[in-house]
């Protein structure tokens, strides 16, 4: 009888050691993970103790020198807006790369959404100079305007020849 007790409580030792074990090794993974997400607040607030290699991603109101129009690319006008004579207006967000390319772009206003597709198309040709903070290159988003505007038709004036 007297071996029962013993065996019951190693048992029982054994389990709370093992509990014990599992819980120092979860609440360290959780300080862990405490500690990470501490930094990455810090981290958006005070670059300075950012990687070297990560670019920085800003809004162009932030940057030392901004990001100058290389080369622009049309927007196709649709054809139903055309034969419609439908004109619009579409406001994009672009995100400029540290190469001068344009990344990502998402309409933020638009007169009409059958001219947010094509404005999309001719604002991811275009090309930049690259942003810069300080003397490193940034990505930085920009707000683009593209215009579609009907060409208007002038009359034809008949010039007559004099004899």
């Amino acid at each position: 009888m007297k071996k029962l007790p013993r065996i019951f409580s190693l048992i029982v030792a054994t389990f709370l050691f093992a509990n014990l074990e599992l819980y120092a090794k979860n609440n360290s993974q959780t300080n862990t993970i405490k500690k990470v997400s501490e930094q990455k607040k810090t981290s958006r607030v005070s670059r300075g103790d950012m990687p070297e290699g990560l670019p920085i991603v800003v809004e162009v109101e932030n940057v030392t020198v901004p990001p100058k129009l290389i080369r622009k690319a049309e927007a196709v006008y649709p054809s139903k807006a055309r034969k419609k004579g439908l004109e619009g207006k579409v406001i994009v967000r672009a995100l400029i790369d540290t190469l001068g390319n344009v990344e990502k772009v998402t309409v933020i206003k638009s007169t009409n959404k059958i001219f947010n597709e094509p404005a999309i198309k001719a604002v991811k040709q275009y090309k930049f100079t690259p942003a810069k903070k300080g003397k490193k290159k940034v990505k930085v988003y920009v707000r683009i305007p593209v215009v579609f505007k009907l060409e208007k038709k002038l009359p034809k004036t008949r010039v007559k020849a004099k004899k």
